[in-house]
């Protein structure tokens, strides 16, 4: 008795948990979705459901049912719906039944602080489906948390695998997760060209030529796209368009891609604000005085620039050795050098043949092109139509009609001014063939009378804009010499010194595969020409 006179002055200790309720509500999960078709959240349930049986639990709630990260926490969307639920003291829950520990989180620390905040906070218990018990025991405790952490550690052991795994795929060249817009995927190690790829492709040439995103836009969307303003410049920016691969987990790095191009490296560069590596008379200083600067490579390694002395005599000039020349020599001796050029008599009919093949083919894709664009023009019309009909029968509101109507108009002008870009059509071919033979066959002619565009495509077209000067033997060297030429001005005669056995480069007059189809064999000069019909 006169302990409970003295009962009133008793402490209590925080350690001992709340009052718990019979109540229990059962969380499932499981990682992906392919999990979710079999059988692994039946199973979980059907687990949890026994253990509250054999536990005389009432379950009052399910949650989950679905696939969601275990490591994202609050961020998942069923956990913290379950976790609000068992808070709110109304519904008198008194445990919360997973499957194991891993299904209930993988966030470590944090997770042992949420377990402790529930037990000590809400009188609520995590509980396994496999406890036979529900008693608080300390050595079961410290033995759940160790379980919450483990699973923690094993949740950052497969995401060190998996970046492993993806740092791997990306370093070989393959692409990571969703395709760019514009590629759709055909197997792990594929991609291909979508009908977005025409969209995007355009977007860069219109960019490339000095337009803004807004008259990019205006065109692309007019043609069909749904690009938006806020990520045409992600795209105009993403280096996997020219070949190259970035992402975060190479960490600053980039990677040769595997996947088709959509455009070239000298392209991207330009628009990016970059320098390419690749020289082109349109990004580099010309000078009409001086047509091989920039493209005249000397053998020591170096480049040769151009000046002018006294404000009147031009000059090459090597960046590396500093030997320099006056123009006309190196003009005469390459005019020379060039005066090789001439087509071999038994090539004539079938380089007549392939252009003839050629522009059958352009103004076939030109047509089919035309007749695309008529049809939005057509389908555009009809709105226009249905617009101006519905505001002269139904009042549709004015400010509204003009918004529309000037809308579909300005569509139909872009579509318009397409239409009028595609001019390529030539009624009678012979005389324009015969007229292209006569200019190929006289590269020197051409270079010598052209003006500083004229010469810098020919230095292109023949040479991909490399040619090297030996300044002790005084003469021009091609490393880079285009194929269909080489093979139509030697013929089946004598190979140069030093270069038998060596394959040529590819041509830069057949256009490399992109967004256009690969012309077939029968249409390939360059495959015919490396043939025994081809002579």
């Amino acid at each position: 008795m006169q302990n409970e006179k003295f009962k009133k002055f008793g402490k209590k200790s925080n350690a001992i948990t709340k009052e718990r309720f019979p109540n229990a509500v059962i969380y499932t999960r499981v990682s992906t979705s392919k999990q979710e078709n079999n059988f692994s959240l039946e199973t979980q349930l059907e687990k949890c459901e026994k253990c509250a049986i054999n536990n005389n639990l009432n379950v009052v709630e399910r949650f989950g049912g679905a696939y969601e990260s275990a490591k994202q926490g609050n961020k998942r969307t069923y956990f913290p719906e379950m976790v609000k639920f068992v808070k709110n003291k109304k519904n008198k829950i008194g445990y919360i039944i997973v499957y194991d520990l891993s299904r209930f989180s993988r966030e470590g620390m944090k997770a042992v602080a949420l377990v402790e905040e529930l037990k000590i906070d809400f009188g609520i218990k995590v509980l396994e489906s496999s406890a036979t018990s529900i008693i608080d025991n300390f050595s079961e405790e410290i033995f759940t948390d160790l379980k919450i952490i483990m699973a923690n550690k094993n949740n950052r052991d497969r995401k060190k695998n998996v970046i492993d795994g993806s740092i791997k795929r990306l370093e070989s060249g393959y692409w990571l997760g969703i395709p760019p817009k514009g590629y759709t995927k055909v197997d792990k190690y594929t991609l291909k060209f979508n009908e977005e790829a025409d969209f995007i492709k355009k977007a860069f040439e219109m960019k490339s030529d000095g337009c803004s995103n807004t008259e990019i836009l205006k065109v692309i969307r007019a043609l069909g796209s749904k690009i938006t303003k806020s990520r045409l410049p992600k795209y105009l920016s993403d280096p996997f368009y020219c070949g190259w691969i970035a992402n975060k987990h190479l960490n600053g790095r980039v990677v040769k891609g595997l996947h088709e191009p959509l455009i070239s490296e000298e392209m991207f560069l330009k628009i990016n604000g970059e320098k390419s590596e690749f020289r082109k008379y349109k990004t580099s200083k010309m000078d009409k005085n001086r047509p091989l600067q920039g493209d005249l490579k000397c053998s020591c390694g170096g480049v040769y620039t151009g000046y002018k002395k006294k404000d009147k005599y031009n000059y090459y000039k090597c960046n590396k050795c500093h030997h320099n020349s006056a123009v006309s020599p190196l003009h005469n001796l390459f005019e020379d050098f060039m005066s090789k050029y001439t087509f071999d008599t038994k090539y004539i009919s079938l380089f007549k043949k392939q252009l003839n093949y050629t522009f059958n083919y352009i103004e076939n894709e030109n047509n089919i092109k035309k007749s695309e664009i008529l049809t939005k023009i057509s389908k555009e019309t009809t709105r226009l139509h249905k617009v101006n009909y519905k505001y002269a029968t139904e009042n549709l509101d004015k400010e509204i009609f003009q918004q529309v109507s000037a809308k579909i108009k300005a569509d139909i002008d872009v579509l318009n001014k397409e239409l009028s870009n595609i001019t390529f059509g030539l009624s009678n071919y012979e005389n324009y063939l015969d007229e292209s033979l006569e200019l190929v066959n006289d590269y020197k002619g051409i270079w010598e009378k052209g003006d500083i565009e004229i010469k810098k495509d020919i230095q292109n077209i023949v040479f991909s804009n490399h040619i090297e000067y030996d300044v002790k033997s005084n003469t021009y060297r091609t490393p880079y010499e285009n194929e269909v030429l080489s093979i139509m001005v030697r013929g089946g005669g004598k190979e140069k010194t030093g270069n038998k056995g060596v394959k040529p480069l590819n041509s830069r007059l057949v256009l490399k595969v992109g967004i256009e189809p690969t012309l077939s064999k029968e249409l390939d000069f360059e495959s015919s020409a490396s043939t025994n019909s081809a002579t």
